[in-house]
């Protein structure tokens, strides 16, 4: 299932060429730029509210030092990316959902809030 949502973000958004403008300071990463924002988006894909939660898949199974990154990654990352690819990005997936009438326009404006310790936390 996690698979033809992934396609259908490629296909819909093309997903893949706007994660490729992404881009952080880290000179020898272990992790792309590109692969911990597919993990962050398959954390909100799949419901699971908490950066912490990526713990869990660390741990499940695996050799250590394989597996998705972890916690403390996934943080310094997302506070060294540039804010300039990430605003057009979220721009051009704002703009396809109006286009596809998945997000109705009620107001001119819109806004969104992100708390810097956990996504879309209630």
């Amino acid at each position: 299932m996690f698979r033809r949502f992934c396609r259908y973000a490629a296909k819909v958004f093309d997903l893949p060429a706007l994660m490729d403008r992404l881009r952080d300071g880290r000179l020898f990463p272990r992790f792309s730029t590109q692969q911990v924002w597919g993990t962050v988006m398959s954390l909100l894909a799949t419901g699971r509210a908490s950066l912490h939660a990526i713990e869990a898949d660390r741990h499940c199974g695996r050799r250590p030092g394989t597996g998705p990154p972890s916690d403390d990654t996934l943080g310094r990352v997302f506070d060294a990316l540039d804010p300039e690819p990430v605003r057009q990005m979220l721009a051009a997936i704002n703009h396809q959902l109006k286009r596809n009438k998945a997000l109705p326009l009620v107001w001119n404006l819109r806004f969104a809030a992100v708390d810097g310790h956990e996504f879309f936390s209630q």
